[in-house]
């Protein structure tokens, strides 16, 4: 009596081919930050069939990145003391490596530095001190990255913890 979503890099490009999406109600193909909200609007509403679905693919709507909600402010306070915050400055890859699903998106896109900033600040005044970014490359824009840096260079402590990915041949001296 539950129904299924799915979607994610992982699911999205081969929907044919994988059990998972045979076995969910519903796949979300590529961004889900409008299409998916819409989708469980529908399904709880009862808009959509929960067995048998008329369109059981639904292509993601990407929209511009000023225009996507700062997800940062749903963490509680339990979440900010016992878990990791998952952060993103940026999201895409321009790399086209053959063995990687982010090969297949257009481009990089950067969120806005100075809000993306002011939510760090926000979130660290809050007590988080355990931040994993989910950019795929952390250093892909230099100067965002260092000003990223230098906000917890400023802020520095032993309990601090931050994670991420970046191409080593594209750091600066700095």
């Amino acid at each position: 009596e539950i129904t299924i979503v799915v979607g994610g890099p992982e699911v999205s490009y081969e929907t044919g081919n994988q059990r998972v999406c045979e076995l969910a109600d519903y796949v979300v193909t590529g961004w889900g930050d409008v299409t998916f909200p819409r989708l469980c609007a529908d399904i709880v509403a009862g808009v959509l069939p929960t067995t048998m679905p008329v369109q059981k693919i639904h292509a993601g709507v990407q929209p511009p990145l000023q225009e996507i909600a700062s997800p940062y402010g749903e963490y509680t306070d339990e979440d900010i003391a016992r878990r990791f915050i998952y952060v993103e400055a940026s999201r895409g890859c321009p790399f086209k490596c053959e063995f990687c699903l982010s090969a297949l998106d257009k481009t990089a896109w950067p969120f806005a530095l100075e809000p993306f900033l002011g939510e760090l600040k926000a979130l660290y005044d809050r007590g988080a001190r355990h931040f994993r970014f989910v950019d795929r490359t952390f250093n892909l824009k230099i100067a965002a990255s260092l000003a990223i840096l230098e906000f917890f260079l400023g802020r520095l402590s032993d309990d601090l913890f931050i994670h991420f990915e970046l191409i080593p041949d594209h750091l600066p001296e700095k």
